[in-house]
């Protein structure tokens, strides 16, 4: 019996070193992204607003829009349902919005050190975002580029029928969205940004939302797996003598 406790104890010490290696590993953050107190076509408020026709569309982010930020693998994924508002009212159609983005900076940090960031780095940032009493510096922003955000409705005949497919465009430095502190008076954290369709749609067509940290953390699936399959054999062994 203590034989068996001795190797159950063992096996959970490796697992749990497995999970925390791949936590190590792979550091990420989600967020709840919701409408920006200070839009300038609201309301209704809204987290992304695509113009049409010299009309006002936009999009209300609540609960069910989200993101993951991979701080690893330098990347954000945006998705969720959002409501559409046309004019000064919601029209209630539902939009599927999914839009993927390459963190390529941050400000006042060299290309030279962003490439470097350690696994030490990207937990301090990380921690910031959680609590973000300021970025690493006063002003200091997250720097983005916009690969694609894309729209799909079930909706017949929506109201909005502008472009649902688009891509990143650059303010006057050239940088297409940020995540950063203070933006336009909101408290926490704001992300904003710029998008184009293929053929140069103009208008004000832009994301700003602010985002809550979801700091929790889970092992992966495939840890609890492994933890509850041998934990079985284990048990099943014991039985057996």
């Amino acid at each position: 019996m203590l034989k068996v406790g001795r190797c159950i104890g063992l096996f959970l010490v490796l697992c749990l070193g497995c999970v925390g290696t791949q936590t190590a590993q792979a550091v990420s953050l989600d967020f709840d992204l919701f409408n920006h107190p200070d839009g300038n076509s609201q309301p209704p408020p809204y987290g992304l607003r695509l113009d049409y026709n010299g009309e006002n569309h936009t999009f209300d982010f609540g609960p069910g829009v989200s993101a993951i930020f991979d701080l690893t693998n330098k990347s954000l994924a945006i998705t969720g349902s959002a409501i559409h508002g046309k004019g000064s009212a919601s029209t209630g159609e539902a939009w599927n919005i999914s839009a993927s983005l390459t963190w390529v900076g941050i400000e006042g940090v060299s290309s030279t050190d962003f490439n470097n960031l350690t696994e030490s780095d990207l937990e301090t940032i990380r921690n910031n975002l959680i609590t973000p009493l300021g970025l690493f510096g006063s002003g200091d922003r997250l720097i983005f580029d916009v690969n694609s955000l894309t729209l799909t409705t079930s909706v017949v005949s929506p109201m909005f029928q502008g472009a649902t497919s688009w891509s990143g465009k650059g303010d006057s430095s050239g940088n297409q969205f940020y995540i950063g502190t203070g933006h336009r008076g909101a408290s926490g954290l704001s992300g904003w940004g710029w998008v184009m369709t293929p053929t140069g749609q103009t208008g004000t067509n832009d994301f700003l939302f602010t985002l809550e940290a979801n700091p929790s953390e889970v092992p992966e699936p495939t840890s609890i797996a492994l933890l509850t399959a041998g934990l079985g054999a284990l048990v099943s062994r014991k039985r057996r003598g």
